[in-house]
């Protein structure tokens, strides 16, 4: 019986080396596998980056989120310095609000109360049916818009985002306005 007793625990044993031997050669070829996907996917972006740079920001934005694609933007489209143009995710209007809101991600007001525009540019900020237009240059840094203008001086701009697009604007616009929370608004 002791004898018995022995045979079945080296059977196990070898039982149990043969798993482990499996699940470990496994192991190897899956993160093998996975080596080899992540530098194939590092080669398509590499590639896509040089060939078509629009939908290399795009398809980073959509899988790495919008801080990821902001820090590549900044590098591929010169904003490391001022320039004119506005950065094509901010242009157009944004409705100015004192308290932030609870909006649905891609949600556009329809009401435009005391917009800023963001042009090429310029900022125009109005209230009521009066606007003032600033002159301005734009630049990126980290994930903040800093606008510079002869009457504005240095004026910064958070974006905030949630996943792949910007939820607000965080700012203090010239003219004795507290902090606003700006949201894209329609006509």
């Amino acid at each position: 019986m002791a004898a018995q007793t022995e045979r079945r625990r080296v059977g196990l044993r070898r039982e149990t080396i043969k798993v482990l031997f499996g699940v470990a050669l496994f192991a190897a070829f899956y993160v093998g596998y996975l080596s080899i996907q992540n530098y194939r996917a590092e080669a398509y972006y590499a590639n896509l980056r040089k060939t078509d740079p629009l939908r290399y920001l795009d398809d980073l934005r959509k899988s790495e989120g919008f801080a990821a694609y902001l820090d590549k933007y900044r590098l591929l489209e010169g904003y490391t310095h001022e320039q004119a143009q506005v950065p094509s995710f901010i242009v157009g209007r944004w409705t100015m609000r004192s308290a932030t809101q609870r909006v649905a991600p891609g949600t556009v007001f329809a009401d435009c109360t005391d917009p800023v525009t963001f042009q090429h540019g310029l900022l125009r900020i109005s209230e009521g049916p009066q606007a003032t237009v600033y002159q301005v240059t734009y630049r990126i840094a980290g994930q903040e818009l800093i606008l510079n203008g002869d009457k504005i001086g240095r004026m910064r701009v958070g974006m905030v985002s949630y996943g792949s697009a910007i939820d607000h604007l965080e700012f203090s616009p010239p003219g004795g306005y507290g902090e606003v929370y700006a949201y894209r608004c329609g006509s």
